[in-house]
C-alpha cells in the first residue's frame, strides 16, 4: 500500500477527472484540489487528521456556534 505522499505524487499525473471511474481509490488533482473517485476532498481530511482531537472539537464547536448565531440573526429580519 502506498503512503499518502506517494499517492499525492501519483495524483499529479494529468488525468481528466471525467475519466476517473466512481469508487476509484486513485487520488487525482482536480480544479477543486485533490479528490478521490467519489469527489471527496482528500486534503481537507488530511488536514483535519493532523489536528489534535481537542483542536478538532474546538473548531467544530466554533463552526456550530457561528451557524447558530447566523440563524438567529436571519430570523430577526
Amino acid at each position: 500500500m502506498k503512503s499518502i505522499d506517494e499517492q499525492i505524487i501519483d495524483a499529479l499525473e494529468p488525468i481528466p477527472f471525467e475519466v476517473l471511474e466512481a469508487n476509484s481509490k486513485r487520488i487525482v488533482m482536480t480544479p477543486y484540489g485533490l479528490q478521490d473517485g467519489n469527489g471527496v476532498d482528500v486534503m481537507l481530511i488530511r488536514d483535519a487528521l493532523l489536528l489534535k482531537p481537542e483542536e478538532r472539537a474546538r473548531r467544530a464547536y466554533e463552526f456550530t456556534a457561528g451557524m447558530v448565531r447566523d440563524r438567529e440573526h436571519a430570523r430577526r429580519k
